[in-house]
């Protein structure tokens, strides 16, 4: 879910979606399958990255610029991305 307040936009993930992106990381780095990845491997990266998940991951972004197909965000740490809608 998503959800907007001034310039800022808040993106709430589920555990299970992030523990899927991270298998796919790990994967990613390992040159492996998401199958060759760990439970184990899986908690350890979610428990480093998001100590204090409980149930949900939020993120919160500041609003660069937005376009039919593009949004453009800066995370709290300075860090930034653009996401692109997929059809």
């Amino acid at each position: 879910t998503w959800s907007l307040d001034g310039d800022q936009i808040t993106i709430t993930y589920s555990i299970d979606t992030i523990r899927d992106f991270i298998r796919t990381l790990i994967a990613a780095e390992m040159e492996g399958t998401v199958e060759d990845v760990s439970e184990v491997s899986v908690d350890e990266q979610l428990a480093d990255t998001y100590p204090d998940a409980d149930g949900s991951v939020v993120l919160r972004y500041t609003l660069n610029s937005v376009t039919e197909t593009e949004l453009a965000v800066t995370d709290d740490e300075g860090g930034s991305a653009v996401l692109t809608r997929k059809n």
